[in-house]
Order: structure tokens, then sequence, then C-alpha cells
């Protein structure tokens, strides 16, 4: 496919987009730029391009081109303003789209509230809007009539390389992609052993009691001293969820370990492709850690699996080990750690004063139901992504929860709401979607939450830092610190 092309008599250019070049050509000269493909539908879709690598191969190729140029002065003349003109070109078609992807991100991270609003005022479309070079669908019919519409064309769905709106980087992944974006032929395989994992099913059937038995062990090392919410609270559950995945218990230092790895593995993943040049270190760090994991879990789960007589390929048990991390490191361990850190923030700063006592503790009778308006005001996981015939669709959780035609005048407002409004119109596990691309963790996810809160429940804590309010940027709330004191009986 020839994306831009100029024919004249001396002088011939074009970029062809199969061929990952651009060839220039003039007389008897013929140079060819092998500079790597920066797709404008996914700019960071894989990152198999690199910034730095257009340049350098640019530059370096247009000085060859200088030195084998032989002509008149006014020939060389034409031929550098050519190629001024290419690099520039070059840096409209894939520089700019990079620099305003980031330029939104940015803005995302620090209020994606604000950034959602500030975009839907400009749009001259209601639905869908353009984001992040996505068709992005805000309200709550829109998001089910596409969720069923990608139900009917499943053999056409993709999640691809994306987490959200995020375009992940290629460079720390063990198949290219991420897990969550597996052909609809792997990820059918994958959902059935998730499904069995998540604790849906027997033999791996999670116990909700011995859930809140080791977050009463956890919040015990806690008394009388600080906890950094988010910080402390994450390799906790991280543990929890290895120890009913896996079914194998994780130490303080593996879980410490492996945030790191999470952590790091995150941020290359949202970076630039060159980006990996210049943190080499940490490139080798989690490609090494990567690998250990995968056998860890490989070996772990073949063992469960044979004690069940439920023996696996080699290929079969890889492939699965590489889907189980992978929801350890994008999907569990990122969004039950965010789901139960925003729990604990609107108890703290007293939008859920509704529903405490005089105590400040949670009615256990409303428990689940503090969970679903949670969710819904600030939702773990605010963007779904769906690659459908190669075109990237993106479902927004988090505005279409603020809809005030579902919600009410109040959508921005936290207050329980009717029940049925919640089982009818929340989407914070993607209930909208088919049965096999929901949340199959969403019951797991849930019995730690409440087994946390339950168990918080039988502290008096109150936030170390009330010299400012504690408030959402958007859909997240900043990292923040309680104390806790001796338990007591509850109320």
């Amino acid at each position: 496919m020839i994306v831009s092309s100029v024919d004249k008599p001396a002088l011939h250019w074009s970029y062809s987009r199969e061929r990952g070049g651009v060839t220039v050509k003039w007389d008897r000269i013929d140079v060819s730029i092998p500079v790597r493909q920066y797709p404008s539908e996914a700019v960071n879709d894989g990152q198999q391009q690199s910034i730095t690598g257009v340049v350098n191969s640019t530059v370096t190729y247009v000085l060859r081109f200088g030195l084998k140029l032989k002509g008149t002065r006014s020939m060389n003349q034409i031929i550098i303003l050519s190629a001024a003109v290419l690099v520039l070109a070059m840096g409209v078609v894939w520089v700019m789209p990079a620099v305003f992807y980031y330029y939104q991100l940015a803005h995302f991270f620090s209020d994606g509230l604000a950034l959602y609003n500030r975009v839907i005022s400009r749009a001259s479309v209601r639905e869908p809007i353009d984001m992040f070079q996505a068709s992005v669908y805000t309200s709550t019919l829109q998001s089910k009539r596409r969720m069923k519409q990608y139900a009917l064309d499943d053999k056409e769905l993709s999640k691809s390389n994306f987490l959200g709106f995020l375009m992940l980087s290629s460079t720390v992944m063990e198949n290219g992609t991420i897990a969550l974006g597996a052909s609809k032929d792997v990820h059918d395989k994958i959902r059935v052993d998730f499904d069995l994992l998540a604790g849906n099913k027997p033999p791996f059937a999670f116990d909700e009691k011995s859930i809140e038995s080791d977050v009463q062990e956890f919040l015990a090392r806690f008394e009388g001293k600080e906890m950094t919410i988010r910080k402390d609270i994450s390799p906790f559950i991280l543990r929890v969820l290895w120890n009913h995945w896996i079914g194998d218990e994780m130490t303080d230092s593996e879980a410490a370990e492996f945030v790191d790895y999470q952590k790091k593995r995150l941020l290359l993943s949202i970076a630039p492709g060159w980006v990996s040049y210049l943190m080499r270190s940490w490139v080798r760090f989690v490609k090494e850690a990567q690998a250990k994991w995968l056998l860890k879990i490989e070996t772990l789960l073949g063992e469960s699996y044979g004690k069940l007589g439920k023996h696996k390929t080699p290929s079969e048990m890889a492939l699965l080990a590489w889907a189980v991390l992978d929801a350890l490191t994008f999907a569990g361990g990122l969004g039950v750690p965010t789901l139960t850190h925003h729990c604990i923030a609107v108890i703290a700063n007293g939008e859920a004063s509704a529903v405490l006592d005089s105590n400040g503790r949670l009615d256990r009778k409303k428990i689940d139901h503090f969970i679903m308006e949670t969710s819904r005001l600030y939702p773990a996981v605010t963007e779904v992504p769906f690659l459908r015939s190669g075109k990237r669709e993106v479902i927004s959780i988090g505005m279409q929860s603020r809809e005030k035609a579902v919600w009410g005048d109040d959508a921005d407002t936290w207050k329980l709401r009717p029940l049925p409004l919640y089982h009818e119109n929340l989407n914070a596990f993607a209930e909208f979607a088919h049965p096999t691309r929901s949340c199959p963790g969403k019951g797991l996810s849930l019995a730690i939450i409440r087994g946390f809160l339950k168990q918080l429940n039988e502290y008096s804590w109150s936030n170390v830092d009330t010299s400012k309010p504690l408030k959402a940027n958007g859909f997240r709330f900043p990292e923040f610190t309680i104390r806790l004191s001796s338990p007591s009986s509850s109320s």
C-alpha cells in the first residue's frame, strides 16, 4: 500500500508500509531507507517501531545519499530540499501522532474525567468520540449495544496489545503481546482454565473465610502502626491471588520482588519502544524476572493439574503460565488493589458517611452495596478495548458509570442507589460483555475486597494526613496513609 508519493521526471520517492521503508530514486541512484513502521491507527501498538530508529535511519541514509550524489550544485540543492521535505513528512506522520498520544495520556493520568469532559464538549458527534486514536463509547446504551455486537462477530474480535487506552510495547511481552489481547482461538483455550483457577468451579473454589483469616493476620501486623494503602496492600493482595490461582504460598520477599517487576514492566510497556534502549538494565531485570516467574507458574500449575488428572502438553502449560502471569501483572494484580484502595478512600474522606455508624464503622449488611457504588463512581478499570476488523473501539466504563440519564443528576456523587439499578447498568467487571469476555475473577476479587473491609471494620483507624482533603483526581484516588488502633468489638 502506497501511503504517499511524489512523482516528478527527475526524482521519485515513495513510502511503502509493506516494504517498511522509503525508496528514493534519481537517475541511476537508488537509495532505500528501511525505517521501522509507525502505523497511524496504532501509534504504540506492539511498539515494533522506534522514533530514535526512524530519526537515525533517516539521517544516516540522507547523508549516504548526498555522498553518492553526482550532479550540479542546483541538483544538489534539489536533493537536499527533497530530503528535508522527506524528514519533515516523516516527522508529521510518525512523531506527531506519538506526541499527541502521550500528551493525552499525561492528561488522562492527572485527571481522566476532566479530559473526557473537555473532549466531549469539543466533539462534533456525541458517540463515538475520538480519543487516543480510537472510537470511544461513553453511554450505557451504546456500550451494551457494542458489547452485544462483539459477541456476534467474535471471530473478528480481539483486544490486541492494548490495556484500556494504553498501547503497550512488545519489548517486555513474552509472546509479543499481552495475554489479555490473545486471539479468539487462544483466548477460548485460556478461558476454560481461568474459570477454574479463579475459583468459579471446584476443586479450586475459594474459601471466603480463609481469605478473611489471611486479611486478619495481615492487618494485625499494622496494629498501632501506619499503613500506606496502595503500597502495603498490593503485595498482600498479590499473595492472596497467587495462593488461590497457583495453589502455593508466596513469601513476603517474593511478593515485594513481584511488585517491583510489575511496576517496571508496566512502565516499560507504556513508554515508547525506544525507551528500552535507554533503560537496558530495567529491560534485562524484567525479562529475567519474567522467565523465572513463568517457569515457576508453569511448574506449580503442572503439579496441581497432575494431581487432578488433568494433564496438559508443555505448549498448553506454557500458554497458561503466560496468561496467569499477565493476569497477575495487568488484570487482578492491578484491579483488586485499586478498588480496595478506592473503597478505603471513600470511608476516609467521608463520602460514604451515610453507611457508617457513629464509630466510623461500615454497616456489615451494606458492604456489597457499598462496593457496588464505589466501583461505579471510582472503577478499577475505566476502559475496555476491542480490536474489531482492524479498528480499535473502547468502552468507557468510567464515563458510562457517571451518565446522568441512567444514574440521575447526582451521578457524580457517591450515594447508595437502588440495587436493581446496579444489576442492570453496572459494568465495573465488564458485565455487559459476552460471558466468555467478562471478568473471570469477579467473584474472587469481590471476596478479597469484602474480606478486607470486614476485617478493617474491627479496627479504629484514621487518615494520617488531615492537612488537606482526600480527593480523587477524576477516577483515581492518590496514595494515602492510615493509622490502625487496637481492634475492638464490632457494632
